[in-house]
């Protein structure tokens, strides 16, 4: 682990975790939205060559589409990982009053893009696990584990070091960050939800799909954001 570490911080409250989040977010804007829209574009470009929806609808998955289908998931999951080490590093660069250009955020989110990883599979395989348990063990998982991603780039952490970190840091919260998530769901929903509505009706579906692209940069961005204020 590196001198670096986030303390625990007691009393969590969704509004000041969204308040700081939002603040972080519109500190360097561009920077959230250009990941935000990066890590959306693999699937993008599949539901614009594919119409994914419709696929999914008729159970028409031809060897094409299956073979684009893995290509965008292993292109969204690599944009994803880098994209979230790079947000948080800048988050906690601005935070902490440091200046640090974007080619040293992006050296630094490189060399931690392999435990990262690691983390995120961690992560996923044991809240699919435990949501084929019954559903609440896979939420009481993701709820436990919510900030251990961002423990593994900032402090350096192992992955199995940062999944203990994050139910540290977590333990006392957990009914405040599963509210938090929850209304986060929710909202990116219902933003979604209308964005691809709105931009549908003026052009039709390439425009719903742009329209799609461009609520998840925001709403994306703005989620990787989400991580830091939960953790001081």
């Amino acid at each position: 682990m590196t001198d670096t570490e986030v303390p625990a911080r007691t009393g969590l409250r969704t509004s000041t975790v969204f308040r700081r989040a939002w603040d972080v977010f519109l500190a360097n804007f561009p920077l959230y939205f250009a990941i935000g829209l990066l890590v959306a574009l693999p699937w993008t470009l599949l539901e614009l060559s594919f119409d994914a929806a419709e696929i999914a609808r008729t159970w028409n998955f031809t060897a094409d589409f299956l073979g684009a289908a893995a290509l965008a998931c292993f292109a969204q999951f690599v944009s994803g990982t880098l994209g979230y080490a790079v947000t948080i590093l800048t988050a906690f660069s601005h935070l902490c009053g440091e200046r640090r250009s974007i080619g040293e955020t992006l050296v630094r989110a490189a060399r931690g893009f392999l435990p990262l990883a690691g983390v995120a599979v961690l992560i996923t395989l044991g809240v699919l696990v435990g949501t084929i348990l019954l559903v609440v063990p896979g939420i009481m998982l993701a709820v436990r584990w919510a900030v251990a991603c961002p423990a593994c780039i900032v402090e350096g952490a192992g992955p199995i070091a940062s999944l203990r970190r994050s139910a540290a840091l977590t333990d006392g919260e957990r009914w405040v960050l599963f509210e938090l998530f929850l209304l986060f769901l929710v909202g990116g929903a219902i933003a979604g939800g209308l964005g691809t509505f709105l931009l549908g009706l003026a052009g039709g579906r390439p425009g719903a799909v742009i329209g799609s692209l461009l609520v998840q940069g925001i709403v994306g961005g703005y989620g990787y954001c989400l991580s830091w204020p939960i953790m001081n």
